[in-house]
């Protein structure tokens, strides 16, 4: 078979393949130190976990952007009422990720 043989044989689309993100391991820190801490959700209950160390918190996703997407970050000085921007400096590191189960085939039809 030639390519494009192959290729014209195939004429049903794929299903798309999606995926459900399980958990997270963020990096905070410089290059060359830091601290690791992760989120993950419990495939119980659902609901998103983060875990740094010994402690372990419920999270809620929507904070999910300030805490994995580095950045600039603003604060005010509660004292001096000084604005300072200075980058974030945690960062996603690595995202985990499940296969959703597709549905399976339909029944062949009977005559």
């Amino acid at each position: 078979h030639t390519r494009s043989d192959a290729m014209a044989v195939d004429t049903e689309p794929e299903e798309p393949q999606l995926y459900d993100l399980k958990g997270i391991v963020v990096h905070s820190g410089q290059f060359s130190f830091g601290h690791y801490y992760s989120f993950a959700r419990d495939p119980i209950s659902g609901k998103w976990l983060k875990l740094d160390d010994d402690q372990v918190s419920e999270f809620d996703l929507a904070d999910m952007e300030g805490e994995c997407f580095g950045g600039v970050q603003t604060t005010v000085n509660k004292w001096t009422n000084c604005v300072y921007k200075t980058e974030k400096s945690a960062s996603a590191y690595m995202l985990f990720y499940c296969k959703q189960r597709s549905a399976p085939p339909p029944e062949p039809a009977t005559p």
